[in-house]
């Protein structure tokens, strides 16, 4: 007889092992079949101007990076300024949607970040006029142009106010963190005398000088004091940051931006469930050590 432990070569055995062969050829073929099946996905946008949910043909091949590609082209927008996330997580472009396990009708969230944002310039004895600039050109070009619409022979004539500060005419749209169609207010004085704070770009030393000049020596060097914050996002992940309590919080939602690959507007921080004002510094914010934020995408672009 033959010694079954090297093999076995009975009609049985034989027979079985077709059969099992036969049974693996059949799945590899089914499975190779399920990978060429084309189906549809929805891609939620964030832009009421345009459709809030189309359809995207893949199959369970297709790499997101040409999904991505493709809606970019029907929406005759740059690629760039899209961000595709599912549950809250941005979606690698190298993926597959094998890889993230989509199905038919499965929905992925896409968020427009547009490269220019339009700016509405108001003042108490004349019409509000909009201009559009691009993110990070120096507002002192819409300054120009409101002048010139006005009918005013200089900008340095007039003083710019946005969220309550006076703005710095090198100031971008972007260090301001402005939003699509953002109010700025103008009236006749002289334009940026030194002293604005929060959003017109002062440096983070300027906020432990307002405490030395307020309160003394002792908050200044409170201000200068680093802590430790946590910022937590809606899956759980925890990223912690050492900064000075005289830090603006914009640098620090922007450090956390540049991690995550985004940019800062893409993204709601919050403290107690209130928004916080990326103005503020950690002292005027009240934080303390290893304080914790809440962070969630911006997805519905507001």
């Amino acid at each position: 007889s033959y010694d079954k432990e090297v093999w076995d070569y009975s009609p049985d055995a034989a027979s079985a092992n077709a059969n099992g062969i036969a049974i693996q050829l059949d799945n590899a073929a089914n499975e190779e079949e399920e990978l060429v099946i084309s189906f549809m996905i929805k891609i939620r946008i964030n832009l009421p101007r345009w459709e809030q949910t189309l359809l995207e043909e893949v199959s369970k091949t297709t790499r997101m990076g040409d999904v991505f590609d493709s809606f970019a082209a029907r929406k005759e927008v740059n690629p760039d300024r899209l961000i595709f996330t599912r549950n809250g997580e941005i979606i690698d472009a190298n993926q597959t949607v094998a890889d993230l396990g989509l199905d038919a009708n499965d929905l992925i969230d896409c968020v427009y970040d547009p490269e220019t944002i339009n700016i509405r310039f108001h003042s108490h004895d004349g019409p509000e006029i909009t201009i559009n600039i691009r993110r990070t050109d120096r507002i002192s070009l819409a300054f120009d142009e409101y002048s010139s619409r006005s009918g005013i022979a200089e900008h340095n004539m007039l003083r710019f106010e946005f969220n309550g500060d006076e703005v710095h005419p090198d100031s971008t749209p972007e260090n301001l963190w402005m939003n699509d169609n953002d109010l700025i207010h103008c009236s006749f004085g002289p334009l940026y005398n030194g002293n604005a704070n929060g959003a017109n770009g002062a440096n983070e030393a300027n906020e432990a000088n307002e405490a030395n000049d307020a309160n003394g020596a002792n908050e200044a060097n409170e201000a200068n004091e680093s802590i430790v914050i946590f910022i937590k996002n809606q899956c759980g992940e925890v990223i912690r940051f050492r900064v000075r309590r005289s830090a603006r919080m914009m640098s620090i939602f922007r450090t956390y931006a540049r991690r995550k690959g985004m940019r800062a507007q893409s993204f709601r921080f919050m403290k107690y469930g209130e928004v916080i004002d990326p103005a503020l510094t950690l002292a005027r914010l009240g934080l303390a050590n290893v304080d914790r934020i809440d962070c969630v995408l911006n997805l519905c672009g507001c």
